[in-house]
């Protein structure tokens, strides 16, 4: 099988994988939201840039036309509101993931906050065109929020499916102790703090969503000490 061949399946099981995806996410968050273009900027949103974070960038074509074809199916079929608000945001986040895209191989906390830096800067300029819209607070909060809760994730199971160092499990593995230390606990209680903090500033109309900040310690550990 020659290589451009194995590339064009590996681009059109993603398109149909991600679109999948997106669209399951979507669903989810039209129970958590009520207009179905603010659900577009939770889960959805979220996905996006986590993947985005991780994969190619000869897969961002694929990631960013597999939205745009749902958008526009969506606008079609349940009447999906400011369209045009949705592409440009969309559009604008790949500025933060292209200046950081080249440490998305290393491993150490830098990168996590480099990440974490981009993940703001995209939720903000995601929310960016919605400026004289009075959604415009819950577009920055829908896209944080999901940003935080599925951007994290995408980097874990990513590290985990291409980083990992595949061990056979015996009894020298599993009596290994962990390695805890205090700046550690200090960092993870600071993020419980923040994920409390999130849940309690958060407007009512979004309560239902806030137990999803507590994924950020969990992502944090895992992300550090393995699963």
């Amino acid at each position: 099988m020659s290589s451009a061949f194995s590339r064009l399946i590996a681009v059109v099981a993603s398109f149909f994988i991600f679109s999948a995806a997106w669209f399951c996410l979507w669903s989810i968050s039209l129970h958590l939201v009520e207009r179905p273009e603010l659900a577009v900027l939770l889960f959805p949103f979220g996905l996006r840039l986590g993947l985005m974070l991780q994969c190619p960038r000869a897969y961002w074509p694929v990631l960013l036309g597999a939205e745009w074809l749902m958008l526009v199916w969506l606008a079609q079929e349940v009447a999906l509101a400011h369209l045009p608000l949705l592409m440009t945001g969309s559009l604008l986040t790949l500025l933060p993931v292209a200046l950081i895209s080249r440490y998305r191989h290393q491993r150490d906390w830098r990168t996590l906050l480099r990440q974490g830096a981009a993940l703001i800067a995209a939720a903000l300029l995601q929310s960016l065109p919605w400026i004289g819209e009075k959604e415009m607070l819950n577009a920055l909060l829908l896209t944080l929020t999901g940003g935080l809760t599925l951007a994290p994730t995408c980097l874990v199971i990513w590290h985990y499916l291409t980083s990992t160092v595949w061990q056979p499990l015996g009894p020298a593995l599993v009596s290994q102790p962990v390695n805890w230390r205090a700046r550690h606990l200090i960092w993870y209680l600071l993020l419980f703090v923040v994920s409390l903090w999130l849940q309690l500033g958060l407007p009512a109309e979004l309560s239902r969503f806030t137990p999803f900040c507590l994924a950020l310690p969990i992502i944090a550990l895992a992300w550090h000490y393995g699963w």
